[in-house]
Order: C-alpha cells, then sequence, then structure tokens
C-alpha cells in the first residue's frame, strides 16, 4: 500500500484490529507468521487465524492518514461437534445435529449420508445442522455420516450412531418348522429373532416351560448367541428322543419392547408331502422346463416323480427326477397339444400324493406361404395355463354344442 504526500511520507505503520504488527527486520526475535515493511505487509504460512481487518496509517511533517484492508483467508470446512449415538423406540422421532467451521460456509456445506431417505427432514444454517427421523423404524438404524464440503480441500466426515429399539421379530421363513426323528435320536431347533436391545429365549414344551440346568438336563440343552447386533439365536437340543418327547415346542423371544412367538413339531419319519408350487416356463413348440419347491421330506432323502397325461386320455407317462432335482427339462411333446401335469415326491418309507394338475399346451408350428419368400416368424404369443376344472369344463362344453348339433342335423332331415 503506497500512500502519496508532501512532503514525503516518512513512516508507515501497521495494524490488525489495533494490535500493532511487528516489523520485518525485529521478527528474529521473535517470530511472527505477519510482518510489516515500510508499506508492504508480509504473511508467511498465512492460516485461518490470520483473517480480519489490517489498517496502515501513513505519517508526515503534516499528519497522519490511514487505510483499511480486510484479509478473507479461505479454508476447508471441518466438523467441530456432532451428535453421539442416539437411541429411540421404533415409531418416535429422532433428532441428531452436526456442526463445523470453514470459510466460506453456506447452507449446503453440510450433508447427512446412510439413511434412506424416507421420513427425513434437514434444519441448515451457516455452519450447523439438524437432521431430523420421522416416525424412525428399524431400517433407520445403523450409522450415520455428517458430511462438510466447501469446495475446498478435501471433505470432513464424522459418524454418529442411531439406535431404534423395537420389539422381537422371529425369522420364521428362515427356520425349519417341523422336523421328523426317531427314536434314539438327537434333535436340533433353532430359534432366530431381530430386535433391540438384547433378546432373551425362552422354550417350552406342550405347554411347559423348558429351563435349561433345572429341567433335565441330560434330555434338555439350550444355547443362546448373538449374531449380529440385532440379531439372536437360540437353539434348543433335545437328546435320545423318545415317545414321550413327540410333539409340540415353542421358542418365545421377548426384550423390552415386547415378545414374539413360533411353534416347532417334532414328529415320527413318514412319506413325504407332496412338493408345492408346481409351474411351467419356456414352453416350445415340443417342450417344456417344469419347476417346483419340494414340501417336508419325512425326514428321509427324498426323490420325485412327474405324471404327464396328453388331451386327459389314457395312457400315462411317468417321468422319475434324479435325486436332489427340483425342475426338469421335458422334451419329445407334440407341437400345439395341451397336456395335464402333476408331481409327487417319494422317499424310503412311500410316496406322497399327487399335486392338483397344471395344464400346458405346446407352442403352433407357423403355418408356410408358398407364395411368401424369406424366414417365417414363429408364433410368439404367450402360453396360458387352464387350471384342470377349467379345461375340463371346456371339454364337456363342446361336446354339448357338437350333440346340439347333431340332434338339428336329425331334425332337419326327419
Amino acid at each position: 500500500m503506497t500512500a502519496k504526500a508532501n512532503p514525503e511520507v516518512y513512516r508507515y505503520r501497521w495494524k490488525k484490529e489495533g494490535v500493532p504488527i511487528p516489523d520485518r527486520r525485529d521478527t528474529y526475535k521473535q517470530p511472527s507468521s505477519v510482518s510489516a515493511d515500510g508499506s508492504v505487509l508480509y504473511f508467511t504460512r498465512v492460516s485461518r487465524h490470520d483473517s480480519g481487518a489490517y489498517t496502515c496509517v501513513a505519517q508526515n511533517l503534516e499528519g497522519s492518514a490511514s487505510a483499511t484492508l480486510t484479509l478473507n483467508v479461505l479454508y476447508p470446512a471441518t466438523i467441530y461437534n456432532i451428535s453421539a449415538s442416539t437411541e429411540v423406540a421404533e415409531g418416535e422421532t429422532a433428532h441428531l445435529e452436526c456442526s463445523a467451521d470453514g470459510n466460506p460456509l453456506t447452507e449446503d456445506t453440510i450433508t447427512w449420508k446412510g439413511t434412506d431417505m424416507r421420513l427425513l427432514t434437514f434444519t441448515n444454517e451457516l455452519g450447523h445442522s439438524i437432521l431430523t427421523i420421522l416416525n424412525a423404524s428399524r431400517k433407520d438404524a445403523g450409522v450415520l455420516e455428517c458430511v462438510a464440503d466447501n469446495g475446498i480441500g478435501l471433505p470432513s466426515v464424522r459418524s454418529t450412531k442411531l439406535v431404534v429399539h423395537y420389539r422381537p421379530t422371529i425369522l420364521k421363513k428362515l427356520l425349519q418348522r417341523r422336523v421328523a426323528a426317531g427314536e434314539q435320536d438327537s434333535v436340533e431347533l433353532k430359534c432366530i429373532a431381530e430386535g433391540y436391545p438384547g433378546i432373551t429365549f425362552s422354550w417350552s414344551f406342550n405347554g411347559s416351560t423348558i429351563i435349561s440346568g433345572h429341567m433335565d438336563i441330560t434330555k434338555y440343552r439350550v444355547h443362546q448367541k448373538q449374531k449380529y447386533d440385532n440379531e439372536w439365536w437360540s437353539t434348543l437340543t433335545v437328546n435320545v428322543i423318545g415317545p414321550g418327547d413327540y410333539g409340540v415346542y415353542t421358542c418365545i423371544a421377548g426384550n423390552l419392547m415386547g415378545h414374539d412367538f413360533i411353534t416347532f413339531s417334532i414328529v415320527r419319519r413318514s412319506v413325504p408331502d407332496p412338493p408345492e408350487a408346481l409351474e411351467a416356463f419356456n414352453v416350445s413348440h415340443h417342450g417344456a422346463v417344469l419347476r417346483w419347491s419340494p414340501g417336508f421330506d419325512g425326514g428321509l432323502t427324498q426323490s420325485f416323480q412327474l405324471r404327464i397325461r396328453k388331451n386327459q386320455a389314457i395312457p400315462v407317462a411317468f417321468v422319475h427326477i434324479p435325486m436332489n432335482s427340483t425342475s426338469y427339462m421335458l422334451s419329445g411333446l407334440e407341437q400345439g397339444t395341451s397336456y395335464e401335469v402333476s408331481a409327487a415326491a417319494k422317499n424310503a418309507l412311500g410316496e406322497s400324493s399327487y399335486t392338483a394338475p397344471i395344464i400346458l399346451r405346446t407352442r403352433s408350428l407357423p403355418v408356410m406361404d408358398s407364395t411368401i419368400s424369406g424366414p417365417v416368424s414363429s408364433d410368439s404369443s404367450s402360453v396360458e395355463f387352464l387350471p384342470a376344472w377349467l379345461f375340463a369344463a371346456a371339454v364337456i362344453g363342446g361336446l354339448v354344442v357338437m350333440a346340439n348339433v347333431l340332434v338339428c342335423i336329425i331334425c332337419i332331415r326327419r
């Protein structure tokens, strides 16, 4: 900064907010990041603390004059405070706060990550953000990140945790609820539940509570473990199965928020249940893929058998499926023909009943026209699988119509 004067300026002095800036020649005595040499101000290792108003005072024999300039030091945003781990009950509202320093700061400097944004709102001020999660659910639980980014340097990231308390839910789809066993066998029943806070389990047999260590420790053993933060397992072992051990076992999972339960059955070995969800897909002119889900195996290794009938006619064809297979490529069918298909399971003790039949119809080959050259596209219409009763009704209805036509023809001839 230079001043013009007459007579000439003989001294410059610098101040920051009223505090004198040391002369550059004196900084060897007391190091400083800011120093002055006449009308020039020097900065070394500029930091955010150097921001502020600097005043230069020029003096000559007639008096003095001053001018002020402002130094604005830009620096990355840094988070200096974030809410500690927050715990709420499911359905309540959660609030989490995050504060950051930086230059510049805008209302968009702070953002949050780690939530599905389902029912979530932000309240942002300069350098401060409040995250509000309405009607918090178990899906909202987990680590949340506060991110401060003002475009200078790397973003600042700090995390906190949202803990949602909720009653246990037993994961029934993962569990085998019917177990077959022979006498003298041992059986394990596994109960898996999600919930928070910690879950405890209790077991009962035909209504009587089983307490490991108190109710015939040689017969029962209960083991519990925490698999994940919110998932717990309990295993009941029933040793040396006898005639009086067949029946219903109940697992109850509970915590401070409530409880859930599930029942298991230990049964004698038996013939298997029929397969489930038999379906046909990828139907072509001469084949189709059949798929099903295994039913209860009766406690023994099971295999499957398909029964196929063409147009409800006799004879019936049987296809034996390799062990452990739950799908089969059926080939050698006639084009444009309906087939009735059902499935059964069998093990060493016998065979299950057959499933309700499904009707599949193979595609029809396209009719060739000799007057048209070039490739002919195949029929791309979708195949409709009719229920057996509807198929039978359609056949009966057709027979009735044909009978009426014959009667009319006979009457006309008379």
